[in-house]
């Protein structure tokens, strides 16, 4: 492996906490002198970049209280409905996949939602337009509580309450097998091009009840 590929690895990596600003000052120091000689890790922070932009001025109605009630039931009926999902191409580094999918399954929601016109909360067997108000790192740490198949890293995803596409299909995709998100949007991401979640495949169906449960008591279903 050449030392170009090692460092563009490297700085890959580190571009999540470069756009919010986490690296100390000899971290990005050495970023920005890779980044002065290196086109593809450029391309790569102006679509990291834009991908945080989207999330920052994300705006969605939340849903009314009514639509909670049968919520739970939704979910674990959907997940049992689910077929088993393999891995499509090579896996992530463990620190990428689940902040990577909760990230593009926020754009991957968000995208979709303008097109949706007002939303009809009658009909609760509609999909992806529901939403609410909460923290990623909430669900990425009681994930992480829950089971020791989750080594990741939840500092990719920034802390900061956004305005996030919620209901059965986000939660449900979060919790079950794997995530898939495609979106003309999504596809201008390199790291969606490879989107493995085989960490989740190996969470109990109890421990995913006790996620469910423990976010319904945070309110954040």
């Amino acid at each position: 492996m050449s030392k170009r590929s090692t460092g563009c690895e490297l700085v890959r990596i580190e571009i999540p906490d470069y756009v919010s600003d986490r690296l100390g000052s000899a971290e990005r120091q050495r970023v920005d002198a890779h980044l002065l000689t290196c086109q593809s890790c450029r391309s790569e922070l102006e679509q990291v970049t834009r991908l945080f932009g989207v999330i920052d001025h994300a705006q969605a109605t939340p849903p009314p209280t009514h639509y909670f009630d049968n919520l739970l039931p939704r979910i674990r009926s959907r997940m049992s409905r689910r077929p088993a999902v393999g891995i499509v191409g090579k896996a992530l580094n463990s620190r990428w996949i689940l902040p990577t999918a909760a990230a593009l399954l926020v754009v991957s929601l968000l995208v979709s939602v303008p097109f949706l016109g007002d939303p009809d909360w009658s009909n609760d067997a509609r999909e992806g337009t529901y939403a609410g108000d909460w923290n990623n790192l909430e669900l990425l740490d009681l994930a992480d509580q829950q089971s020791e198949h989750l080594p990741f890293s939840p500092m990719i995803i920034r802390q900061e309450n956004i305005a996030h596409a919620l209901g059965e299909k986000l939660i449900t995709d979060q919790l079950a097998d794997a995530v898939f998100a495609q979106s003309m949007f999504i596809e201008t991401v390199p790291f969606s091009n490879v989107l493995a979640h085989e960490m989740l495949q190996e969470m109990s169906d109890e421990e995913i009840n006790n996620v469910i449960h423990r976010l319904a008591e945070r309110t954040l279903l």
